[in-house]
């Protein structure tokens, strides 16, 4: 899917993520978006993506977001949390061992 970087609809896009946020409390902070080859804007968050309809973006001047419930429900449906790299087992006492060996020097 091809994507664009814009500042276009920026006052938009981060309103219907503001109310998203309000919705799931995991969604995070706005960073940038991207207009997308499937008619959508893809947020970028502080800690994953929301997928935004460019219809649901345009209109929003002419309609109030409490009257978008649903649409605005799959957008936040939509949030896709970035995955954390996790430490093994055998990294996390590796580090713990360097920790108290240069404690003890």
């Amino acid at each position: 899917m091809a994507m664009v970087k814009t500042e276009k609809y920026k006052d938009e896009v981060t309103s219907i993520t503001n109310y998203c946020k309000e919705l799931n409390s995991e969604i995070g902070n706005y960073q940038k978006h991207y207009l997308t080859s499937d008619l959508s804007f893809k947020v970028e968050l502080d800690n994953g993506l929301l997928k935004i309809p460019v219809h649901l973006v345009v209109n929003l001047n002419k309609s109030d977001l409490s009257r978008t419930e649903n649409l605005i429900q799959k957008v936040t449906e939509s949030f896709q949390p970035f995955q954390r790299k996790q430490k093994s087992y055998k990294k996390i006492l590796s580090d713990w061992r360097r920790l108290f060996s240069s404690k003890g020097q």
